[in-house]
């Protein structure tokens, strides 16, 4: 894995991690986070489908992350 790679999903994680609390804002989307971290919304899917440490939930078209 390429060190941009890896710091892509080290951001993507942290971005999930961050914005997730769990008494307001329980979970996070797929949009949230590649408009946190500006990039693709592809891109953002791609790396948290990778990430081993969050989990997911897909709700018609789009997924949401915690």
């Amino acid at each position: 894995m390429s060190d941009d790679l890896t710091e892509r999903q080290k951001n993507v994680r942290k971005a999930v991690k961050h914005n997730v609390n769990h008494h307001r804002n329980p979970v996070v989307t797929t949009e949230e986070v590649a408009e946190e971290q500006d990039i693709p919304i592809d891109v953002a899917l791609e790396l948290l489908r990778d990430e081993p440490t969050v989990s997911s939930k897909q709700i018609g078209d789009h997924y949401v992350w915690w």
